[in-house]
């Protein structure tokens, strides 16, 4: 938590350097601050913890049941298939 907050900080830190040391240039200023609004952006994302894609998002404690549940389709399919063969 306090690593964010630092991060947090450092981030508020160059929205407020950065217009005052560049602040004379005009497109190296727009081109700062496009950057600096994607990079908020993309850290508001990762610390509200969202996910475009939700398979990037999978808890750890739920691979088992995935695993678990594509090894019960295989023993299924299997069965089906021998249970087909022999009749």
């Amino acid at each position: 938590m306090k690593s964010k907050l630092a991060l947090i900080g450092a981030l508020l830190a160059v929205y407020v350097g950065v217009p005052l040391a560049f602040g004379g240039d005009s497109y190296v200023m727009s081109l700062v601050v496009a950057s600096m609004v994607i990079g908020g952006v993309a850290l508001s994302w990762a610390l509200l913890g969202n996910c475009r894609i939700p398979d990037d998002c999978i808890d750890s404690k739920r691979y088992p049941l995935f695993i678990a549940r594509e090894a019960m389709r295989a023993l299924v399919y299997d069965l089906t298939q021998a249970q087909g063969e022999s009749t």
